[in-house]
Parts: structure tokens; sequence; C-alpha cells
């Protein structure tokens, strides 16, 4: 009796793993794609980095001693013999699907753990998934959160996980003006660890847009030289994101995306592959090429990508359609694999007036740009972005009368608009006639360019995304912003939901966010989330005011202006007495005490909310400059109101100071520390921040833009209440100079206007948010 005691001890010392670690080897299969033998590495990794002990890889699996199986008896041979030897029941894994098992076994005193997916992607996901809940450690783009321990229980497991959509991924856009919104700016280590957090978040597709790089190059070598790498490019539009200026030569982005792509496509993803009319603000025609070839253009009705570079060429013409085609196959060639495709027909522009024209023309591009795709690839998957469904806009109707001319066999209509709210002039999935009908992808949209804030449009995801859920035809769930890692809650929301979507708000999900990313200061981080997250919701009623303050200051307070906005803050007044109470537990937060995802966070808090105080104040500004014009409100309080939006706007700056996140200078010293940059580039990226569309969190554009603007508004304001005459317009009589600033801005160089060096950050950020709590009490 005491032997079998003995030996049962024995045996449950081993499968905990709390024996010597040499008991553990980590069994790869000898012959499969590559994933597997990254998988393998990243358990060794992971291991380690758990328990400072460092396991051997091996592909037997030896006489004795405890074993990690890596891969399904699909891919691993001594898997398939565990199954015949009973040591494990069959997996029941299937072929090439993400589903995957961790499964504890044991016989004979020796210990085993099965790791296996349906194939390489899935195995790296079941990977991560162990050492999630065994270890405790949690993934996040900007750092893995890796607790220490002395060993790792290995016994008692028995998971089992297939996803709710077939694909789940999500897209990298072109503009550029910082570091870690924008995916530009990026070098190959930041992609590299961008990657494995995709896999560690169990996604499978992602889509770089982010301009086309060398692909022109590539597919006309003998027509589209590589641009100057000392000049600006020669298409660009100076001063505005049409500027393409490559901070990089062209020859290293290729490069680059070779890399990226290479690295992805080993782990398993899905990149489509962009094809038919792919001329856009970031993928305008060179030069060269118009030159050359002298492509006649798609009529256009609508403004926008007025000169010949941002035009769509005319596909009626077969030279035109074949010669898009030869973009798609030179990405192929150089970058890519023909596994999904992807396109935007004419989006974003009208091709006619009159909307049954217009319309009949974006079948037929739709239709023009298969058949093409088909003479090359005839089962490979189609998606169809939906951003032309929305923007100008397609009625339920329209949508519909595309889905009978496509093959539901091999196409996609590709909702990434699914959160957005609509209007008179578009619909939504649900209007279509995809639901239970054509397969379809479900997507969050997010934000646009500047709004790289703490938002979220829950109320209408809420509303919507259990219709997906419910739905069989619906394929994929997606997450598709201008904007990168600009929302850490957000992304924790869209990557568990993309899995299993059974959290319907983002309330639900803080507790356990909360815990996973703050660790030991979850508690404080957590009630600030949560007093916050009122007002983060209300990024439609409280938008960005600072990035348009040009134009504020020309638009004239009139009596219907003015009781529109004492409505507004009336409606708006029970959130922002909160502000002061917010402000002061978002300053009472460990910013500063050594934990870099407390700080980050910490700062998008206050960050979020100062925006939101400060439209606000904006608000309540005009407003009492309309109660002055009525006799409601005497100069000084204009004039008080005009300080207090100083203020905000200065708090606001300072808070951007403390991060290095913000800073233009700093995102160009990333870019130089990579690779050599073309000394042009500056005006460039200055052009690609400062411009309408952009304007955003951006410390470089506080003392030089913002500010001066909002010194000519409030001096202006102050100078014609003083004057005392009710009777003349709320608006100044001829423009501000605001030109004057714009030109300052571009003069200037970065290193000029980059934030001063803190040397207590932690005294500062309380100081900031506490002042600012007293200035929210007078509004």
């Amino acid at each position: 009796m005491k032997t079998i005691f003995a030996e049962a001890v024995l045996v449950w010392a081993l499968c905990a793993g709390m024996l010597h670690a040499g008991e553990w080897r980590i069994l790869k299969p000898t012959s499969a794609p590559e994933a597997y033998t990254i998988a393998a590495n990243e358990f060794q990794k992971y291991y380690g980095a758990v328990t400072g002990t460092r396991l051997d890889i091996v592909t037997e699996p030896g006489p004795a001693g405890n074993v990690v199986v890596i891969g399904s008896d699909s891919v691993n041979g001594f898997c398939r013999t565990a199954v015949e030897q009973k040591i494990i029941s069959p997996l029941g894994v299937g072929a090439d699907i993400d589903g995957y098992r961790i499964k504890s076994a044991e016989k004979d005193g020796r210990c085993y753990l099965f790791l296996a997916g349906g194939n390489g992607r899935s195995t790296l996901y079941a990977v991560y998934d162990f050492f999630e809940r065994q270890a405790g450690c949690h993934y996040f783009w900007d750092g893995d959160v890796i607790p220490k321990m002395s060993e790792i229980k290995m016994d008692g497991l028995d998971v089992s996980e297939v996803p709710r959509f077939a694909y789940r991924g999500l897209r990298y856009f072109a503009h550029r003006s910082l570091n870690r919104f924008q995916a530009e700016h990026w070098g190959p280590a930041q992609w590299e660890k961008e990657i494995d957090w995709i896999l560690k978040k169990r996604l499978n597709l992602f889509m770089l847009r982010i301009g086309m790089d060398d692909v022109y190059q590539k597919a006309f070598p003998d027509l589209v030289p590589y641009p100057p790498t000392n000049a600006p490019l020669p298409e660009a539009v100076t001063r505005s994101y049409d500027d393409r200026t490559s901070a990089w030569p062209l020859q290293y982005r290729g490069e680059l995306r070779k890399h990226i792509l290479q690295y992805a496509r080993a782990r398993g993803l899905v990149h489509p592959e962009d094809t038919g009319t792919m001329t856009h603000w970031y993928s305008r025609t060179p030069k060269a090429f118009l030159e050359k070839i002298k492509p006649s253009f798609t009529p256009q009705a609508s403004h926008g990508y007025g000169e010949d570079t941002g035009l769509v060429w005319d596909i009626r013409n077969d030279q035109n359609i074949d010669n898009y085609w030869k973009l798609t196959q030179a990405h192929i060639n150089a970058y890519g694999k023909p596994d999904m495709f992807h396109t935007i027909g004419l989006a974003e522009r009208n091709v006619f007036t009159n909307r049954a024209d217009n319309l009949e023309m974006k079948l037929f591009a739709y239709r023009r740009i298969i058949e093409k795709l088909r003479e090359h690839h005839q089962q490979a998957p189609m998606l169809i972005a939906s951003w032309d469904f929305y923007w100008p806009g397609w009625t339920g109707e329209e949508v519909s009368n595309l889905l009978k001319l496509m093959d539901p066999q091999n196409t996609f209509i590709f909702d990434y608009t699914s959160d957005l709210p609509t209007g008179k002039h578009n619909s939504n999935f649900q209007d279509w006639g995809v639901v239970g009908k054509f397969p379809w992808f479900f997507g969050i949209f997010h934000a646009f360019e500047s709004e790289n804030e703490l938002r979220g449009n829950y109320d209408l995801i809420r509303e919507r995304m259990p219709v997906a859920a419910a739905d069989p035809m619906c394929k994929g769930f997606v997450y598709w912003p201008e904007n990168s890692h600009s929302d850490n809650l957000i992304l924790e929301f869209f990557t568990r939901n993309a899995w299993k979507p059974d959290t319907l708000t983002p309330e639900s999900l803080l507790p356990s966010f909360c815990r996973d990313r703050y660790q030991a200061a979850s508690a404080p981080m957590l009630a600030a989330w949560q007093a916050a997250l009122p007002l983060i919701r209300m990024h439609s009623e409280l938008p960005l005011m600072f990035n348009r303050l040009a134009s504020i200051a020309q638009r004239t307070v009139t009596s219907k202006r003015t009781e529109g906005l004492r409505g507004t803050c009336a409606k708006l007044e029970p959130n922002m007495k909160e502000a002061p109470s917010i402000c002061r537990l978002i300053a009472a937060l460990p910013y500063g005490a050594g934990n870099a995802l407390v700080d980050r966070d910490a700062i998008d808090l206050a960050r979020t909310m100062t925006g939101r105080i400060f439209a606000y104040a904006i608000y309540r500004y005009e407003l009492l400059q309309g109660e002055w014009m009525q006799g409601k409100a005497d100069a000084a309080a204009v004039q008080a109101a005009g300080q207090r939006v100083t203020a905000i706007l200065t708090a606001l700056r300072d808070i951007l100071a403390l991060h290095e996140d913000y800073s233009m200078n700093a995102s160009m010293k990333k870019l130089q520390a990579i690779h050599a940059v073309n000394p042009c580039f500056e005006q460039a990226l200055k052009g690609n921040a400062e411009n309408g569309y952009c304007r955003t969190y951006i410390y470089e554009l506080f003392n030089d833009y913002y500010l001066q603007q909002l010194k000519l508004y409030t001096e202006w304001v102050s100078e014609h209440v003083t004057a005392g005459d009710t009777k003349k317009p709320m608006k100044p009589a001829k423009p501000l100079p605001m030109k004057e600033i714009v030109d300052a801005f571009y003069s200037k160089p970065l290193v000029e206007m980059a934030p001063p060096t803190v040397t207590n950050p932690a005294e500062n950020y309380r100081t900031i948010l506490n002042h600012l709590a007293s200035v929210c009490e007078k509004l």
C-alpha cells in the first residue's frame, strides 16, 4: 500500500511539474509547417519567462520523462501514437480550423500535456491560452503581463475552444503623425511584436492599408522609377494627408513589407490581397505612370481626389483593368499569397449625379473587378468592403441589388462599419438583406484618424452584435479603425467578442480588464475607468474641439445658436457636474510608480476627460457670448469663461507632455533609429498631422498652433464685449490671422516644439489634474 501511495505521489508531482524541470521536454513535429516550430519555441520562451527554467525542445519523445506535445495527430506522430495506445482519446480537433485542445494525460508514471490545434496558427493559440490559464499571463499590444512562479501546474487540464467567427481581424491604416497610433511608423521589431500580439489574441486576419510601398515599381519597373530619397514625392500635395512622401526609401519599405508578411504568414495569418480599382488618397498613381501610360479616368461627379494621381482609371478600358491586375499580381509575386482578395470598388466617390446611373456604374465596377479576378483565381474568396455603402452611402435596396449579382460561395460583404450610426444617406447591414442570406462580416470601425482618445459606439454594438452572433451567415468579426492602439479597452472588448461574442458592454468587461492589465493597481484603475466611462461614451455630444478652433472663431453666435447651446449645456450639465471628482480620481492614480501600462492608460483617461471638458467649456463660452448679446451676462463673465478655456487647453498640453506617445518629435526620432529618413519628411509629417482631417492630441500642435489660435479668438471676444456694442454680430468682421500661425508652425523645426523634460512627472500629473478639477468647478 505504501508503495502504491508513493508511486501515486510521484506521478502527481511529475505531472504537476514540481520535480526538476528536466523531467519535462517539448516535443515538436518533425515535418510540419513552421508555425508548429514557432509554437514549441513560444512554449519554451514563456515557460522560461515564468519559471526561470529552460525546457529542451526535442523531436523524439524518448523512453522516459514528461512531454509537452505540440500539434495534433495530423502533424505530430507521437500524438497519433498516444491515441492508439489509449494515452488519450481522439482530440476531436478538425482539419485546418481555429479550434484547439489543451489536454493533460498520464500513463505508466509518465505525464503529458497536449497542445493541439487544427492548424499551426491555432496551436499557437493553445500555447498562449495555456500560459494565460495556468500562469496568469496576459497579453496586450504594449506588453505582456508575466507573473513569476517556481512551477506551472500541468495536470488536470481538458480545454476545448472553438471560435464563433471563422475570420477575426484588424486593419492598419495609412495616416501618419505619431508612432503609437500609425503603423507606417513601425519598424521590423515593432511589427513582429504586433503580429505576435495578434496571435495571442486569437485573431487570424490583418490587412496593411499603409499605401502602395513599391508595388508600382515592382509591377512597372520600366515605367515607374523609385522616388528620390532626399526630396518630396513628385505627386505629393503639401500640407495635407495627400503628401505621401515616405520617411524611408521605398526600397526599404518594400523590404519591410516583405518581412512583415513573411513573418505573419509563417504564423498562419491571412492577409487579403487588394485588387481592382485601388486608387485612393493613400494609393495615388505615380506621375511617371500617368505621363507614360496616360490612362483614361472613370467619370467623377463628387469632389475629392481632384488631381489625376487620385482618380480611378476608367475600367471600361481593357488596358486599365489589366494594369490594375498587374499591381495585384506584382504584390502577390513580391509579398503576398492569393488566399483571399479585397476590393473597395469605386469607394468614397460618385461617378454620375443621377443616382440610378451612378449605382449601375458601381455595380458594373464590382462585376468587372470580380471577372478579372476569376480569370486568375477561380475560387479564392473576395471581400467587398462596405465603406462605400456608408460614404457616400447606399440604401438597403441598393446593396440588395448588389447581392443579387454576387456569388455567395466565394464572396463576402465585408462590413466594417457595423457600429456607425446611419442617416438618411446610408444604411446598415440589417437593411441590406445579408442576415441569414449572404456571407458577411461584422465590424467595428470605431474611430476616424483624429479620434484617438477613449471612445466607442457601445450602445449600437450592444444592439447589433447579437444579430451577428446569432446569424450563421456572419463569418467574421473585424476591427477596422483609421488609427491603431488608441483605446485599450475597445481592443480587449473586440478581441474577446471576436472569439466568443458574449461581452455586450464595457462595464461588464472592466473588472477583468483592470485585474489582468494593471495587477496590483487594478482597484484604483477600475474606479477611475468606471467613473470616466459615462463621459468616454459621450464622444458624439462632446467631440474634439481644440482641433477646429479656427472655424469656431469664425462662427457667428446668433440668437438661434444661443438657444441651441442653452439646451445642449443643460443636457450635458448632469454629467459635467461629475467632472471635478473624476479629475481628482484620475489624479490619485499611481502614475509614475513604475508600471508602464498604468502610466499609458492614466494619461489616456486624463487626456480624454480633459478633451471632453474642453468641448463643454467651449459650448459654455459661446453660450455666454450669446447671453451677453441678450443682456443676460456681463463682459467679465465672458472674459472669465475665455480664461477657463485657455486654462483647460493648457492643462491638456501639459498632460500630453508627460508621455512620448503624443510627441511628433519623439516619433521622428524613432523613425531615424530604424533607417535613414528623407530630410524632407519632417514637412510631410507636419502636413499629415496638421491638416483639418487629422489634427488631434499632438503636443507639438499646442504651444505653436492650438493655443495661439485660441489666444486670437479669446482676445477678439474680450475686445468685442469690452466695447459693449451688443448690436454688432458676435463674429469677427474679417477672418482672424490664423494663416500666420499655420505658416509659423511649418517654419519652426519639430525639435524646437518638442515637449520639455519633466523632472517629476508624477507630481506634475497630480498637480495638473487637481488644478483642472478646480477649473471645472467654475464651469
